[in-house]
């Protein structure tokens, strides 16, 4: 919500949403889909939410390599992200909405997201805790710095889109910052990067007190602050995710071809600044 609330444009793996060709089951998952995210489809409408077709071959690499690695994957009635050489609807809006819980079908979606943004030199934005791919980030990311930023609770798509113009000029600051220090994210000098960050963040946390009254009570949305954590996160390939949390269940060794995060699907091993917000909300 941080990343729809104040980037000018952010890049994930959206599915289509015509549902031309699809079974009736995945005709079902994409209309939960779609409900799930009534509030981000104005968004997409314009161009500030979408996806990349590097963004989609990646993810589509990063599965078929998961799946020949022999990696012990578990999946859900054996699901994985890609069937028969395309992305499995079904499959991946199933474990959208479950948030994120199947290592099959999340950690190459995961793996493809973070390899494109160390490859763009862009920020990465993740929630803290929930699915395994978030757990597994956060497990290799090295924090440096720590900021409070505004974010909307409960909002509705119109309200969304109205607010963002509140922060614009703040916003496009901290935006700008955040891709500067991407192109060397291994090297950020933690209490540099706060110095640099506070005013920004004292900027927006004052756009957000003087707009909370803006808001319909009634309506249950509202301004809140979120901490949101800076970190430098080390590329991991997802084989190497699953082939690392079941030598910590059952002590066995990995597979000798386990690719390495030189093995990635855009082949970018550059670490990646993260922003991982966490979901504990401070009231304004």
């Amino acid at each position: 919500m941080v990343a729809c609330l104040l980037w000018s444009r952010v890049v994930t793996l959206v599915p289509r949403a015509d549902a031309d060709g699809l079974s009736g089951p995945e005709r079902d998952r994409l209309g939960e889909l779609l409900e799930a995210w009534a509030w981000a489809w104005p968004l997409l409408g314009e161009g500030i939410v979408g996806s990349d077709d590097a963004l989609a071959d990646a993810a589509r690499i990063e599965s078929e390599r998961l799946m020949r690695s022999g990696a012990p994957v578990p999946t859900e009635a054996g699901r994985t992200l890609v069937r028969d050489g395309s992305v499995d609807i079904e499959a991946f809006v199933r474990d959208v909405i479950r948030g994120g819980v199947h290592p099959g079908i999340c950690l190459p979606i995961d793996g493809a997201l973070s390899a494109c943004a160390a490859a763009w030199g862009v920020p990465m934005a993740r929630s803290s805790g929930g699915g395994l791919a978030q757990q597994s980030a956060e497990a290799r990311a090295k924090p440096f710095s720590r900021v409070l930023l505004p974010s909307l609770r409960s909002p509705d798509a119109e309200v969304l889109m109205e607010a963002r113009g509140w922060f614009t000029e703040p916003a496009s600051r901290l935006e700008a910052a955040l891709a500067a220090l991407s192109t060397d994210a291994e090297v950020c000098d933690g209490a540099e990067v706060s110095r640099m960050l506070a005013p920004i963040a004292t900027e927006l946390r004052d756009v957000a007190a003087d707009h909370r009254t803006l808001l319909d009570p009634a309506s249950g949305t509202r301004l809140v602050l979120v901490r949101a954590d800076l970190s430098v996160c080390d590329a991991e390939s997802p084989v190497g995710v699953v082939e690392r949390l079941a030598r910590r269940s059952t002590g066995r060794r990995g597979l000798k071809d386990a690719p390495a995060a030189t093995d990635q699907a855009l082949d970018v091993v550059r670490p990646v600044l993260t922003l991982t917000v966490s979901p504990t909300r401070i009231d304004l």
